[in-house]
């Protein structure tokens, strides 16, 4: 659809329906459509004035790059609220959709997305190990969550296991020695173990499929051991607020997760957005962006 609205340049308006069609309504702008519908009555998948001021609709034309959130479900991601002020504080021309891509469409949208002004992507479930294949890494990651086209391709890197050792430096500055639960054996998971087995943590993973949780800790070189207590509890799992030992501190990775815990979820969230920011930009300008955290939580 979109390279459609590309090829007809201001000749044409093509807008695709419903929620699954909502990001061509703010590209189409981009790729030269000549109206977008809106109002205070919406149809199903239409936007409001105030949503399309979330992606600073007024500023976009067709110099804009476009990033993007990919996976299924995305409706719940909260990156579009960070990355877009971060574009309008930093004066940079660009916008951060969400797109809902399932894993077996993978390979058709890397290669549409080459005809069209994508620039970049966050990558959330189920998607971090499947888009391996389409990018080049310029260090070995077992899953990456951020992604930056280059003129000879798309080059990934993963920001949650830098994220989470800035996050559990917080709380206390030596990691080496201290004991980290992961519960969950996907993508997420094995970033963060990555990150945690360098600092020198000692790991355990559990999972509903121990097999999964055994062969992650393997292939860092670890034993998993089972232990009393923990230190640091992280719950990478889409079932909320379930923890399966006794920890120090304990928080889910996701936003909707339980808040009451001493590491929210927020707070890794704003610095792995900020981290992405600065590998598609190569610079620190999105280090002065933070968000309200009632704004983070807010549904």
């Amino acid at each position: 659809l979109l390279l459609l609205q590309k090829k007809y340049r201001g000749a044409l308006t093509a807008i695709g329906l419903g929620p699954l069609g909502a990001f061509t309504r703010i590209a189409g702008k981009i790729l030269g459509a000549a109206f977008c519908y809106t109002g205070n009555t919406l149809a199903y998948g239409q936007l409001s004035w105030a949503e399309l001021a979330l992606y600073n609709f007024d500023r976009l034309d067709a110099d804009t790059q476009i990033y993007a959130l990919l996976g299924d479900p995305v409706a719940e991601s909260l990156g579009h609220f960070f990355h877009n002020r971060a574009f309008l504080k930093n004066q940079q021309n660009a916008v951060y959709l969400k797109l809902v891509l399932p894993p077996e469409q993978i390979s058709i949208f890397f290669t549409l997305a080459k005809q069209l002004p994508f620039a970049g992507f966050s990558i959330t479930r189920p998607l971090k190990e499947a888009v391996l294949p389409f990018v080049k890494c310029r260090q070995k990651e077992p899953a990456i969550n951020t992604i930056k086209r280059q003129p000879d391709g798309f080059y990934g890197c993963n920001t949650d296991g830098q994220a989470l050792i800035a996050l559990l430096k917080r709380k206390t500055k030596i990691l080496a020695g201290k004991k980290l639960l992961i519960i969950g054996a996907g993508g997420t998971a094995k970033a963060l173990a990555a990150a945690a087995a360098i600092e020198g943590l000692l790991l355990t993973v559990v999972n509903r499929t121990p097999a999964k949780a055994q062969a992650l800790t393997a292939a860092l070189g670890l034993v998993n051991k089972n232990r009393t207590f923990y230190d640091f509890i992280i719950n990478t799992t889409p079932v909320r607020n379930y923890f399966a030992a006794a920890g120090r501190y304990r928080f889910d990775i996701a936003i909707q997760g339980p808040q009451k815990t001493a590491l929210a979820a927020w707070q890794m969230f704003v610095l792995q957005a900020r981290l992405q920011s600065n590998f598609w930009f190569l610079e620190k300008g999105a280090d002065r962006i933070d968000i309200n955290k009632k704004t983070v939580l807010a549904r």
